[in-house]
């Protein structure tokens, strides 16, 4: 009832019974435009002021949002409908409290600058498929697509406007600019200048010649500007003199120990031509200088045949170091194994077996050659006998033996004698038995019959 008690100090002239609750909430908002047009200002101020205050909850910008609405309706009202407070009902009173409410909260969730909570705020119900851009007045909706419309393009993309890519793009099209300018103006001084002006030295400008360049009708530059361009080609020439005598001649090696000469770059072709002129014999000429380049080209191929044959050389020496020094390597490495291991390396085990296969094969050689070479008998530890010592050691301790055995074999072939001339009586008799009784059957049958 405190928005009720505020208000009954306003007065409501010409005010009428009977007024429905709309029009009684229309009258007290009208009484209330001045203060709240303050109270905008003031916000506006505190925003200009502050604008990174926290944010209202949710419930205030909805309460805010039903007053804006409300304020929008009544606006359109005329400024002559006023009731009294008197004239109210009950029902009309308990809902004009209620609006205060709402708008006293709205009020102070939209002016106060409360402290945030200790806790995180709960996520808000429906908030992925309410519209995020919802409680956003019309006005500034438009601005902002307004806004997105008339937007460079160029900032969404990989260049954009900003100011390290103007101030690069500002520097390479200075860039651009200085070496256009830079070569236009050499161009021009050359085709301007005279050959002879600049490079009084060089051969090919001489009138001997016989030739005349055409010249380019070119407006001729300040002799100032000449002189700065001959100036610093002096000086380039000068600083690049330098440069070459500073440095390292990095064949001197290789052509001192191919025994290479430097040959002059100079063409004669000058000097055979000022002789040709004075002589005016283009024959002797020519045939002077086919001599000359053959000479020449025979002693080029002689001289890279020399290092060709050196280059070859050396390549073999070279592999046949390199192979060395990877071979003592290897039996290093090998070598360090074996010591830490105990286990032989397959080169050295092979090394070990070609020598015993070498030991024996030499030992084999010797033997073959003395049996066949002579009587004599290898008893091992470099000793020799003769065969007939051991024939006689043989058939001394052996002939006993071969006694023995010669009187066992007589022996058994005596027995072996017997048994079968015992064996061949026997199947004799027994043959003349059967014999005999197959004649005792014979007769009988012959006497019966």
């Amino acid at each position: 009832m405190l928005g009720w008690k505020n208000h009954q100090s306003v007065g409501l002239p010409g005010s009428r019974p009977g007024f429905s609750h709309a029009s009684a909430v229309a009258a007290l908002a009208q009484a209330k435009n001045r203060q709240l047009e303050a109270e905008k200002q003031a916000a506006a101020a505190f925003y200009a002021q502050d604008h990174h205050s926290d944010i209202s909850s949710y419930g205030g910008n909805r309460a805010g949002a039903s007053a804006r609405r409300d304020r929008s309706s009544i606006s359109s009202l005329p400024p002559s409908t006023e009731i009294s407070a008197a004239d109210l009902t009950p029902e009309a009173r308990r809902e004009i409290s209620e609006r205060e409410k709402a708008v006293r909260a709205a009020r102070g969730a939209l002016y106060s600058n409360r402290r945030r909570a200790e806790s995180a705020p709960s996520e808000a119900p429906y908030t992925t498929s309410a519209g995020q851009l919802g409680d956003i007045d019309a006005a500034m909706e438009a601005s902002r697509i307004q806004h997105l419309a008339h937007v460079n393009r160029r900032l969404f993309t990989a260049t954009p406007p900003v100011a390290p890519e103007l101030e690069e793009q500002r520097r390479r099209s200075v860039l651009q600019a200085a070496a256009v300018s830079m070569a236009r103006d050499m161009y021009s001084l050359t085709e301007a200048t005279e050959p002879e002006q600049l490079y009084p030295s060089i051969p090919g400008t001489q009138a001997n010649h016989g030739r005349v360049r055409p010249k380019r009708s070119v407006s001729r530059p300040e002799a100032g500007a000449i002189q700065r361009a001959v100036n610093l080609q002096e000086t380039a020439q000068k600083l690049a003199a330098e440069k070459l005598a500073s440095m390292q001649d990095d064949t001197a090696v290789y052509r001192e120990y191919y025994r290479l000469e430097q040959q002059d770059t100079r063409s004669s072709v000058p000097t055979r031509r000022r002789r040709l002129s004075i002589d005016s014999d283009a024959s002797e000429f020519d045939v002077e200088r086919s001599r000359e380049i053959r000479h020449q080209m025979t002693s080029l191929r002689t001289k890279l045949d020399a290092v060709d044959e050196q280059r070859d050389k050396d390549r073999a020496l070279l592999m046949e170091a390199a192979k060395k020094n990877v071979d003592a390597v290897l039996q290093d490495m090998e070598m360090r194994v074996y010591a830490e291991t105990g286990r032989a390396p397959a080169a050295l085990q092979k090394e070990w077996e070609e020598a015993a296969l070498a030991r024996a094969r030499k030992d084999m050689q010797e033997n073959d050659r003395q049996y066949y070479s002579g009587e004599k008998v290898n008893l091992g530890a470099q000793k020799f006998i003769d065969m007939s010592d051991v024939e006689a050691l043989a058939r001394s301790r052996l002939q006993p033996t071969f006694d023995e055995i010669t009187d066992r074999a007589e022996t058994e072939r005596a027995k072996e004698l017997e048994r079968r001339l015992d064996e061949e009586e026997r199947q004799r008799r027994e043959a003349v038995a059967r014999q005999r009784e197959a004649d005792l059957v014979a007769e009988e049958k012959r006497q019966k019959g």
